[in-house]
C-alpha cells in the first residue's frame, strides 16, 4: 500500500523501460496540482537537450514558470524547445543560455547573462551529465 510520502512506489516495483507505468514528470507535475501555479517562479535547467533533461524542460515550462535551459549547443536545443512549446499546455517562457560546463570562463559568462535576465532563482536543476 502507497503512503502519502511515496505515491508512486507501486509503479516502480516493474521497471521495464520508456513506455512502463512510471509516472512522467508532466504527470507528477499534474498529480500534485502544479499545472500552472509558479508564474512567479524561475527555474534553471542544465542538460536539457536530450532524455530526461527534455522532460523535466517540459514538466517546468507546464508549471507557467520562467524556465532557463544551459545548453552547451543552442542549436540543438532550438528543436526541443519548439516541440515543447507547441506540445505542452502551459504558458511559461523558455530561454536558451549557452553553457560549456568544460570551461569555467563559459560558465561564469553564463552566470552573468542569466543574472542579466533574472535577479531570482528558485529552481535548480543540476541534469547535465559528467
Amino acid at each position: 500500500m502507497s503512503s502519502p510520502f511515496d505515491p508512486y512506489a507501486e509503479q516502480h516495483k516493474a521497471l521495464n523501460g520508456p513506455g512502463d507505468q512510471r509516472p512522467t514528470a508532466l504527470q507528477i507535475i499534474e498529480d500534485n496540482k502544479l499545472f500552472q501555479a509558479w508564474p512567479d517562479k524561475v527555474v534553471l535547467i542544465t542538460g536539457a537537450t536530450s532524455g530526461i533533461g527534455i522532460e523535466t524542460a517540459r514538466a517546468m515550462y507546464a508549471t507557467n514558470a520562467q524556465v532557463f535551459l544551459m545548453v552547451r549547443n543552442p542549436a540543438k536545443v532550438q528543436p526541443i524547445v519548439a516541440d515543447i512549446i507547441s506540445t505542452t499546455k502551459g504558458t511559461g517562457t523558455i530561454e536558451v543560455i549557452q553553457m560549456d560546463l568544460d570551461s569555467l570562463e563559459s560558465v561564469k559568462k553564463a552566470a552573468k547573462e542569466f543574472l542579466t535576465k533574472s535577479s531570482k532563482l528558485n529552481v535548480l536543476i543540476n541534469n547535465a551529465g559528467a
